[in-house]
């Protein structure tokens, strides 16, 4: 097709003379000639200064570059602040997580509390019965059923029986176990709040992010437009244009990003 195109150019070239010319021109083992490659060699150009060649409006590209690095850097800000609210949101949700179970930890521990001192009136109330029976008995009857009756008062007020005993350690050590228990569950409970307030603050900050890397990329698509409507520098917005896009895959979807998988070039 290249020999044709000479052809109808009246530029007639062998083989030998065409490859011999873009030899010449630094342009060597090329199976398709681009029109690039004949106007380099048709008007002898150096395709060094060519390739470099600045393109278009040199301030608009310059600031169709710095307006994409914002947006990249808006972009990291983003990426950043929502890694830091999924972090805070899950150690929320942890923290949630320990509070509940603490506070399940102190109402086992305060209904253990309450069958010890139930326990314990059920021995205290005993214990005051054969109080009252004995010494009713002390009073009452013959002189040998009152002597015994005091002697059994006096062994009886002497000391706790051992039920009884037994009743006030359980209930001495349950209130201990549910004072414990109902301060860590506070502290949970504390614990738990500071950290859902952090991840909403957290998740804030992120969403301020997103539309700020938002309005970025709006500012820096509409400037993209208007400089597209101006010769020259083409390639360069092509380019910036097209960095742009594969930048917006790092916004969530529903943000104006898209899904990574679904990219399709053309």
């Amino acid at each position: 097709m290249a020999h044709h195109f000479l052809e109808k150019n009246s530029e007639t070239l062998t083989v030998h003379q065409m490859r011999e010319q873009l030899r010449q021109q630094g342009i060597e083992k090329v199976k398709l000639v681009p029109f690039i490659h004949y106007l380099i060699f048709r008007y002898k150009a150096d395709w060094h200064k060519l390739v470099n060649a600045p393109q278009g409006n040199q301030e608009e590209i310059a600031k169709a570059q710095r307006m994409f690095d914002e947006v990249q850097a808006a972009f990291e800000q983003a990426q950043r602040r929502e890694d830091e609210a999924r972090r805070d949101e899950e150690d929320s949700k942890r923290a949630a997580d320990q509070a509940a179970r603490a506070a399940e930890e102190a109402r086992a521990a305060q209904r253990e509390l309450e069958a010890a001192l139930a326990a314990l009136k059920e021995q205290e109330d005993a214990y005051r019965r054969k109080t009252e029976d004995l010494t009713r008995q002390s009073e009452e009857g013959g002189l040998v059923q009152r002597n015994k009756a005091k002697n059994e008062l006096a062994q009886h007020l002497a000391g706790d029986p051992l039920p009884l005993r037994r009743a006030k350690i359980t209930t001495e050590a349950a209130t201990k176990k549910a004072e414990k228990a109902a301060n860590a569950a506070d502290e949970a409970a504390r614990a738990a709040s500071a950290a859902a307030v952090k991840a909403e603050e957290a998740r804030a900050a992120a969403e301020e992010a997103v539309a700020e890397a938002q309005q970025k990329v709006a500012e820096a698509e509409a400037y993209l437009e208007e400089v597209k409507n101006n010769p020259g520098g083409e390639g360069s917005v092509w380019w910036i244009e097209r960095e742009l896009h594969e930048a917006k895959a790092y916004m969530p979807v529903s943000k104006g990003g898209y899904s990574k998988k679904a990219i399709n070039i053309k």
